[in-house]
């Protein structure tokens, strides 16, 4: 046998081997339990506030905030308060006081009366539809748990609205949104079949921004207005029955299937 034929064989046999140890070592701890379960991840991730329900909720200046069905309202901050992106959401001041550097804290929240305040250090517009799993995953995300019956504000940030997981449980929302980007259901990169999330009613209202309808989305009924070059993007939701009113400069983009079912009003 030629010698690179050899030092090819034992190159393969050598990753073998550290394959199979790897492999060997990691059941024996996950035999012996010395794993961590996906609630300790969570927990170790996010600061949990437990706090009253608002009837409003106003979100300014966030990258990621994800809106979660549940019986009790609260609120989830991440361990890990920086934004990887700072600087780059902010127009360039035009003088900085010396000695005074820029904050780099992602999020924040306050609550006065019956509404609660979410902001962050974004002040331009989001438009960021299709953003991948790999970007999205560094993000500073914030977590909001309970009903959507009241009013949500989004103002120059990042939302998704998440559906319930059965038909009984479908909620409604009503969301005013202004230079950001809204996903209805999760967006997933690989072609298998997501979970369905479920919604009665969506009554939105969009400036100077992206809505995107994900696949999982089962929408019942959506009312919707578009103003100020703003966007619609169906991904091949389940819409029943919709009515969407549009300005000319707007733009919405349906496949055939959801657009029979679909009434939109240029004004």
């Amino acid at each position: 046998m030629k010698t690179s034929n050899k030092l090819i064989l034992a190159f393969i046999l050598a990753a073998f081997l550290v394959a199979f140890t790897i492999h060997a070592v990691l059941y024996t701890e996950y035999r012996k339990g010395h794993f961590v379960t996906k609630e300790k991840m969570h927990t170790e991730a996010f600061i949990r506030y437990n706090l009253p329900t608002p009837r409003v909720i106003s979100i300014d200046g966030t990258i990621w905030v994800n809106l979660i069905p549940a019986d009790h309202f609260a609120l989830e901050l991440p361990h890990k308060n920086e934004d990887p992106d700072a600087g780059m959401f902010q127009p360039t001041p035009a003088f900085r006081l010396k000695g005074a550097p820029p904050s780099n804290q992602a999020v924040a929240f306050q609550q006065r009366g019956d509404t609660l305040f979410v902001f962050g250090n974004v002040s331009i517009p989001i438009h960021r539809p299709f953003s991948g799993f790999s970007y999205r995953r560094n993000l500073p995300q914030v977590n909001i748990y309970g009903s959507a019956t009241g009013d949500l504000l989004l103002n120059h940030g990042q939302f998704y609205l998440q559906g319930a997981p059965y038909p009984a449980h479908a909620h409604s929302a009503r969301l005013t949104i202004s230079n950001s980007t809204l996903w209805i259901g999760m967006q997933y990169e690989n072609l298998h079949h997501p979970p369905a999330e479920f919604f009665d009613s969506l009554d939105i209202q969009a400036v100077n921004s992206f809505i995107v309808l994900n696949t999982p989305a089962m929408i019942d009924h959506l009312t919707m207005e578009l103003k100020d070059s703003s966007t619609i993007n169906d991904r091949y939701s389940n819409l029943m029955h919709s009515i969407i009113r549009s300005t000319p400069d707007s733009r919405v983009e349906f496949p055939a299937d959801n657009l029979k079912r679909n009434q939109i009003i240029i004004q």
